[in-house]
């Protein structure tokens, strides 16, 4: 018998469900809702002086089954951006980074190669001092553009988004494709490799001058809470997991992709850790349900780690 569970089941990014999106599609619905979510969080947040919005992302919507193929390009996909208002704001301390230790710290110019300048003369570059422009956006990477011509239309825009100081923040939840940020080890195939990433890019004062902060995280480990930089002198502290778990209890589609009873589809592009770690925590959640225990308060705590 299936064991569902409209509550998701493990800490963190739920890794039978990222499987199963990279394996039969189905991410749309999911990055949809997760961008509304997060901007909803970041909304309640702010401080005066600031607001959000949901608007065109750095990502173009590509086939899934064929991104490679440039005629099957869609449109955008809305992510989120945070603006500045003309008044002035509060002054508050900043502080890098987040509240989380990042994994990998490096120049903003060595995530990507650079390129001659006239390439970039058609691009847009934003000014994030300019009344009305993003300050910070915050992306939620797509399969579909982490690869192939959608991955070449990202990088393209993350460029520009960087060139111009704009803050990026770029969530990462799929393990299956590499990540575009130059620089990030490459999962399962290096050891100090994890298979979820956030990277905080603050280009100040420019993008040559400026840190990326990639935050890593393994299956099972609650997404962290992250300082994200809205402004020149202001952060917010954002809950990414707070973020993922309400998203994956908003529509009962995704419980019902996750069957307990079962491991994840393609297990083998999890690393040897991260399989053993699923494992324990599809055994205890079998053992709980034949117990005749709620599931409805999320996951339990293994024995060996209370």
């Amino acid at each position: 018998m299936p064991l569902f569970s409209e509550v998701n089941q493990f800490f963190g990014v739920n890794p039978h469900l990222l499987s199963y999106f990279q394996a039969h599609g189905g991410w749309d619905s999911f990055h949809g809702n997760y961008i509304v979510k997060l901007a909803e969080f970041i909304n309640a947040a702010l401080p005066p002086g600031y607001f959000v919005d949901i608007e065109q992302s750095l990502q173009i919507r590509v086939s899934f089954a064929d991104p490679d193929r440039e005629d099957l390009v869609r449109n955008y996909r809305p992510d989120v951006a945070v603006y500045e208002r003309t008044t002035s704001p509060t002054e508050q301390s900043f502080a890098y980074p987040g509240e989380a230790t990042a994994t990998l710290v490096q120049p903003i110019a060595a995530t990507f190669d650079d390129v001659p300048e006239n390439y970039y003369q058609a691009v847009v570059v934003y000014n994030a001092s300019a009344p009305g422009e993003p300050t910070t956006r915050i992306e939620l990477l797509s399969p579909s553009n982490k690869r192939g011509a959608g991955l070449h239309s990202y990088v393209d825009k993350r460029i520009a988004t960087l060139k111009s100081n704009t803050n990026l923040v770029e969530v990462d939840f799929l393990h299956e494709t590499l990540s575009p940020v130059i620089g990030v080890p490459r999962y399962p195939h290096d050891g100090k490799s994890q298979p979820y990433t956030i990277t905080v890019n603050i280009p100040e004062p420019d993008y040559r001058q400026g840190r990326a902060y990639t935050y890593s995280f393994a299956v099972d480990v609650p997404v962290p809470t992250l300082q994200v930089p809205i402004g020149v002198g202001q952060t917010i502290a954002v809950d990414f997991d707070v973020v993922f778990q309400h998203t994956f209890a908003s529509l009962s589609v995704y419980a019902m992709r996750v069957d307990y009873e079962q491991l994840p589809e393609n297990l083998n592009r999890y690393s040897a850790a991260d399989r053993e770690r699923i494992r324990k925590r599809v055994e205890l959640v079998r053992e709980k349900s034949t117990a005749g225990l709620s599931l409805d308060d999320g996951p339990f705590v293994h024995e060996d780690e209370a």
